[in-house]
């Protein structure tokens, strides 16, 4: 034999005796493995362990496959009944929605009614100025007089013609104020003046008005 076929031998003996060491001191260990380089050399199948992992993950796989496959070839019942459940739900949701809105749009209704009855005029039939502004012109202090019931020369401040056309108007200026702005910001906000404000405020303020 050759000096180098002498070598050969010496390292597979060397190989082969590192690979009986490594076996016996990982079965001692109680989790024996080949070495990597080992096993990229040999050609050393996986372990029982990693096998095992590869094929559950591989059965977890084809059965999601499957079900795809299933509901794609069948009639679609289920991906139908999830639709439904999710259309359910959202059903809930604007339902529930429907009922809050329902609940805030009564509390407007409610404070709109109390300003009616604690400002003069705004119970008086709103027919003449109805049918003024519909002509497309303003209501002279005469017609507004007439409406609320009260002398031209009583009609409180430069802008009275709100206490009778314009309740919104004083909900805006009572909605402002319990938001806790000072009557300053609410008669910059709602283009009214500061006593309009503090009329608006002292009346809905009174007891018995029901607003506050």
């Amino acid at each position: 034999m050759g000096q180098t076929a002498w070598v050969y031998l010496v390292l597979v003996l060397l190989a082969g005796a590192a690979w009986l060491l490594s076996r016996r001191m990982g079965r001692v260990a109680g989790r024996w493995r080949v070495p990597d380089w080992l096993q990229h050399a040999w050609g050393t199948p996986q372990t029982p362990a990693d096998a095992g992992a590869a094929a559950e993950e591989a059965e977890r796989i084809a059965a999601v496959l499957e079900d795809i496959h299933r509901e794609l070839a069948g009639d679609g019942t289920r991906l139908r009944a999830d639709v439904a459940v999710a259309l359910e739900c959202m059903n809930d949701e604007i339902r529930s929605e429907l009922a809050r809105l329902r609940e805030e749009l009564a509390d407007v209704r409610t404070q709109l009614s109390a300003l009616q009855q604690a400002l003069p005029g705004c119970n008086a039939a709103p027919a003449p100025e109805a049918a003024t502004r519909a002509a497309g012109r303003t209501p002279t202090m005469e017609e507004a007089a007439a409406v609320t019931g009260m002398p031209e020369e009583v009609q409180p401040g430069p802008l009275s013609g709100l206490a009778d056309a314009d309740a919104e108007r004083y909900f805006r200026i009572l909605e402002a104020w319990q938001a806790g702005k000072s009557k300053e910001q609410v008669a910059m906000e709602t283009g009214v003046s500061l006593a309009e404000v503090d009329r608006v405020v002292d009346l809905m303020t009174r007891p018995g008005t029901g607003a506050m």
